[in-house]
Order: structure tokens, then sequence, then C-alpha cells
């Protein structure tokens, strides 16, 4: 594996080690390799440190493979990205998903440092514990491509990030989501997502009736305008991509669309579980007003009357990369794409502008 691609890839391997333990023959049960790595990040840096804050190994470009053993015990890992940012900020958001097999992964921020910022920390088990057969229920299923029930134990960075994978999804597919990663600049869908799922787009399509798509179901007329589209959203085989551009309806029904498929927020027996309506979200006790820094991959994100977005990717305190329908190319192309949003300019340009639906994972709305 090169270094460019050992440091831009999902789930990056940035550490491969046999991890003998201490006084084991060749016989003996061998730990299974550590890997590293971050979701839908490009990594600059990861120095571990053990318990005492004794670093024992440093990785970046020139150095991508550790040359130490980790024995059993606890150790903290201190990621930088290429902006310059750790997993979390230092009141302890998240801002990147740190991935890790061959060890166990505790997102909690832990301060190994006085004045240094919180740090995730990974349990290295002896090799009897961490070979043993694990059940379907140990960890997040993280990038699965079936619609199926997804476990996370309650795990509200798990669920973030199985809604940033989900977005990947969107956006390239099932087979290539897992090596996306998020882009500055704008960057158009490629994939049909609306007739890979019929069953979630018919749900979403039946909830949102008229407010899913501006062309209306019998291609006859406009739900109203502007709008783009020769064909409304009740056939999605003929809607999903119109004058080359894939489409995923108004971007409220995507958001909810996107959160639905990815098992996060559905109701009882997966019926479709929508996203409150504008004037409840200002009286959600699970919906605070976005602002510089508190912004977390994975936030649903709504402008009252106005724009609905998905943060993918926090890029720093003023900017995030967001994945939406209807705003590339503006108002009734219905196109899925991400782009860079900040905390500047007006109306629905502005983040400030907008609330956080973290109702969506604490299951308020």
């Amino acid at each position: 594996m090169n270094t460019r691609r050992l440091l831009s890839a999902l789930a990056t391997v940035l550490l491969t080690s046999a991890l003998p333990l201490s006084g084991c023959s060749a016989e003996a049960e061998q730990q299974p390799p550590l890997e590293i790595g971050a979701a839908f990040t490009t990594l600059k840096s990861v120095k571990i440190y053990n318990q005492d804050g004794t670093p024992v190994s440093v990785l970046d470009a020139e150095n991508p493979v550790g040359d130490l053993p980790l024995h059993p015990g606890d150790y903290y890992l201190d990621m930088e990205d290429h902006y310059g940012n750790g997993v979390f900020t230092d009141d302890g958001t998240m801002v990147f998903v740190p991935e890790v097999s061959g060890a166990e992964l505790d997102l909690t921020p832990h301060r190994l440092f006085k004045g240094g910022r919180p740090l995730p920390r990974i349990i290295v088990k002896p090799a009897e514990e961490t070979n043993r057969p694990s059940s379907a229920n140990d960890s997040a299923e993280l990038g699965q491509t079936s619609q199926a029930v997804h476990t996370f134990g309650g795990n509200e960075y798990w669920m973030r990030s199985r809604v940033v994978w989900e977005a990947a999804r969107a956006m390239v597919g099932p087979g290539a989501a897992g090596r996306h990663h998020w882009p500055l600049e704008t960057v158009n869908s490629r994939h049909r997502y609306a007739s890979e799922d019929l069953g979630a787009w018919s749900a979403v399509h039946r909830a949102y009736d008229t407010f899913h798509s501006c062309r209306h179901d019998s291609d006859a007329w406009n739900n109203y305008s502007p709008c783009r589209l020769n064909f409304g959203a009740d056939n999605a085989y003929q809607y999903e991509v119109q004058n080359g551009w894939h489409k995923g309806g108004q971007c409220k029904s995507f958001s909810n669309l996107l959160i639905y498929r990815s098992g996060v927020h559905h109701g009882p027996n997966w019926s479709l579980r929508m996203l409150p309506t504008d004037r409840r979200i200002s009286d959600l006790r699970g919906a605070v007003r976005a602002r510089q820094g508190n912004l977390q991959a994975g936030d649903v994100l709504r402008m009252p009357r106005g724009h609905s977005a998905i943060v993918v990717r926090v890029i720093d305190s003023n900017r995030a990369v967001v994945i939406d329908s209807n705003w590339m190319g503006g108002n009734g192309w219905e196109n899925v794409a991400t782009h860079v949003m900040s905390f500047s300019g007006s109306g629905v340009s502005n983040l400030g502008n907008y609330y956080r639906l973290n109702c969506v994972y604490d299951g308020s709305c």
C-alpha cells in the first residue's frame, strides 16, 4: 500500500503490527493486527501514548508503520487530520470518527495531558480474548450494504458515523462508499440512490406528498416553481437522473430519506419516521442553534422555512462539508451534491441560521 493511499482512504491502515505478547512462544496465540484509521478523513499523523503519557509510536507519511508492539493495556490516540483537527474539540465535540480493529475503541474524550486536547482511548486485550468469536451485537454494523436492522448499542458516535457512511453511499454507491472522502469543492452524486431502495423512496414520497418534489406525479405540471424537471418523483427510475444530474427530491425529504435508510431514524417495524415540522424545531429539546465550534459529523441541519442539509465533514470552527439535495444548480433542480457551507453570508447560506436536530439521535423527535 503506498503512502498516499495509506493516509487518504477510509479505514486507512496507519498501524499494522503482529503485536506479540512478552514471553509467548511462536506457537502461542498471537494478537490480531491492529489497524487505526479514520472514516472519510485524510489523516496527517497519529501519536500513540500509554497510560503514563509516554509516546510508544508516532505515525505519519514518513513512518506509516509502527515499530513497537503494543502489549495488552490502555492506550490513547492523538490523531490529527490535514486541517490540524484532533478527534475532539476542547469541549469534547467529535470532529471525525476514528476506526480501529484489533482493539476496543472508547470514544469518550480523555484528558491525558494538562492543557492538551481530549483523546480517544483504545484497549488492547490479551490474544485469547481478542480472538474469541464475536457476536453480531458486539459493534455497530458500520458500512453495511443492506437495509437490515442495525445494532448501535445506543452509541451516538457510531450512529453519526453510520449516517455519514449512508451519505457516501448516496454519492458514489455502496461499493465505493468505503473509499470516499469529502473534498472541499462541490461534487455531484453519481449514484442512482432513489431507485436503489424503492420501499424507502415510496415511503418518503407518500409522507411528503407534493413537498417531495417540485414536479407533479402526473408529469403534467409543477407543484411549485421554479422547477427544472420533466418527471415526478412517483417514477423513481425516470426521476432519479434528468439532464445528466442525479436527483434526490426537495432538501428536507432527502435528509429524511438518508437518515431513514441509515437505520438511525425510523419508527416501529421500520416505518418512516418524519423529521419535525418547521414550527416545532425551535421548541424541541433535541434541537440547538448551530454556532461556530459546535457542529459535528452527522448533524442534520434545518433552517425553518429554508433549507436542510447533513454535515459529513467538519473542516474547522467556521466551515463544514454538507450533503443535500436541491442546492447545487439552484432551487428547482433537486440535484444531490456535497459542498462547503460556513458561518457567513445570509439566509440559507449562513450556517448560523440553522438548527442541529440532535433529536434524531436521542429519539426525542
